[in-house]
């Protein structure tokens, strides 16, 4: 897939105009559209007191805009991943993740995105980015965490809580896809049904 032009999203549309921002070393393309989360992408309105809302703005890591795109192409290469503002037809970077042990472990290998949350499948774990709650949590053959750190920065945390024994069956992870069951329950944190990864 890295090397081949025509892209594909995981519901078969192909990505044409986007080719010009994918890297020949993308293993993974979603394009996330708020739009059909479970609130209709309302979540993107009240994140104002989030830390990856006011970090500084155009960076190497950050692009100019702090709203979360309603249209978001999300990228995943090997050692990052980036997610480019697809409200804009020039498709700017809106942020980078690549801090290892934070965004990722091992290498990345899959990516997807629904209310408000960035899942990454890795070669190690599988890691939640949560833009609503701001927070990040991982999954281990035999543990599930809460990263102490922020979305804010691509810092490494030193520690962490552990929330649980439950992890998952085989640490490396090839594909990750997520799901908003009927009966699933609403996480307090975020006001938004909680999705079956």
């Amino acid at each position: 897939m890295a090397n081949d032009k025509a892209f594909k999203v995981k519901n078969g549309l192909e990505l044409g105009a986007y080719d010009a921002v994918i890297p020949s070393t993308a293993v993974d393309v979603f394009v996330y559209d708020t739009s059909k989360d479970s609130d209709g992408g309302a979540w993107r309105k009240r994140t104002q007191h989030t830390s990856w809302y006011n970090e500084t703005l155009n960076t190497s890591s950050r692009g100019s805009r702090r709203e979360f795109p309603a249209v978001a192409v999300i990228v995943a290469e090997g050692a990052k991943v980036t997610i480019y503002d697809g409200d804009d037809p020039s498709l700017p970077m809106w942020k980078v993740g690549s801090s290892y042990g934070y965004w990722y472990e091992g290498a990345i290998t899959s990516i997807t995105a629904m209310n408000g949350a960035i899942i990454v499948g890795c070669t190690y774990d599988v890691y939640k980015h949560d833009f609503v709650s701001d927070t990040s949590r991982e999954w281990l053959s035999n543990t599930h965490r809460l990263k102490t750190a922020p979305l804010a920065g691509n810092s490494h945390p030193s520690t962490y809580v552990t929330l649980s024994s439950a992890g998952i069956v085989n640490r490396t992870v090839n594909d990750v896809a997520m799901t908003v069951l009927p009966d699933a329950p609403i996480d307090p944190a975020t006001g938004l049904p909680v999705p079956t990864i």
